[in-house]
C-alpha cells in the first residue's frame, strides 16, 4: 500500500476511534412542579337576562391532601418520559408556601410565567436540574364548548367546575333538550424553563367539557348530575388528555 494510502487509512481509523471514545451526552435532569391543586373552584353562573354582566359565585375549597396535584404529576411524568425517553426525572414537586404566594400575586397582576419559574429555580439545590417543567394556573375568560360553539361568563383559573342552571341546550348525543349543564375545566400553563428559571417555551391550556342536563335524571340540579367519584374522574380525564396532547408541542417549540 502506498504511503499516502496508509496515512489516509490511519487517519480514518484515528477519527473513528476518537468518535467512538467520545462519551454520550448525559441525559437532562428535569425538576417537575405542579401548582394547580391547592384549591378546587366551583363557579356558579349567575347571569342577568340581556346582559353580559359577570355575577358568578365562586366557591373555593382548599385541597389539603393535594390529590389533584398528584394526579397532574402522574400524567406529566408519563407524558415527559414518552416525549423525552432519555429524560432523568430529578424531582416531582408540589408547590406550597412561597411558591403559591408567587403564583397568586402573578395571577392578580397578570405577570409572566417567568416569575413562577424563577421562584421554583430559587428553591432547588444548585445543580439539581437542567430543566424545569411547571404546571401552573392560568386565568382567562370562560369558554365552555357546546354543540353550537362556546358559552360562559366570567373568568376561570386553575382546575374546577363551571355550573350553569339556566341555559337551555340540546344534547349532541341524544338530541334531547335540557336546562343547565356541568363543566369540568382546566385553565393551566405548561412551562419549560432552564435551570435559572428562564422560560424556553410554554403552552396555554383552556379546556373544558360540558355535561348536559338533557342527559341527566329529571329532578336533579346540574351540580348533582354526577357523583363525587364521577366528578373526580371527569376532571382527571380532562387533565390527562390535555397534558398528553400539549406536552409534546411544548418540547417541539424549543426545537424550532
Amino acid at each position: 500500500m502506498k504511503r499516502r494510502h496508509v496515512l489516509v487509512a490511519l487517519f480514518a481509523a484515528a477519527v473513528a476511534s476518537g468518535a467512538a471514545a467520545q462519551p454520550s451526552p448525559a441525559p437532562q435532569r428535569y425538576a417537575v412542579l405542579s401548582a394547580v391543586g391547592d384549591q378546587m373552584t366551583v363557579v356558579r353562573a349567575r347571569t342577568q337576562t340581556g346582559s353580559r354582566l359577570d355575577r358568578n359565585d365562586h366557591d373555593v375549597a382548599d385541597l389539603t391532601d393535594r390529590a389533584l396535584d398528584r394526579l397532574v404529576l402522574k400524567h406529566v411524568d408519563g407524558a415527559l418520559k414518552r416525549s423525552v425517553p432519555s429524560a432523568d426525572i430529578a424531582a416531582l414537586t408540589i408547590a406550597s408556601g412561597r411558591l403559591l404566594d408567587v403564583q397568586r400575586q402573578a395571577l392578580a397582576r397578570n405577570r409572566p410565567s417567568e416569575e413562577m419559574a424563577r421562584a421554583f429555580a430559587d428553591i432547588l439545590p444548585a445543580g439539581g436540574a437542567d430543566r424545569l417543567l411547571l404546571v401552573i394556573k392560568h386565568r382567562a375568560e370562560a369558554s365552555i364548548p357546546v354543540a353550537s360553539g362556546s358559552i360562559g361568563l366570567g373568568r376561570l383559573e386553575g382546575a374546577g367546575f363551571y355550573v350553569d342552571r339556566v341555559t337551555v341546550l340540546r344534547s349532541p348525543d341524544t338530541g334531547f333538550i335540557g336546562t343547565g349543564f356541568l363543566a369540568p375545566f382546566a385553565y393551566v400553563r405548561l412551562v419549560l424553563a432552564d435551570a435559572s428559571g428562564r422560560v424556553l417555551a410554554e403552552r396555554i391550556i383552556e379546556a373544558a367539557e360540558s355535561f348536559h342536563m338533557a342527559d341527566a335524571r329529571k329532578g336533579l340540579q346540574p351540580w348533582d348530575m354526577m357523583s363525587p367519584e364521577d366528578k373526580v374522574a371527569a376532571l382527571d380525564r380532562l387533565l390527562q388528555r390535555q397534558i398528553e396532547s400539549e406536552l409534546p408541542r411544548l418540547f417541539a417549540a424549543t426545537a424550532q
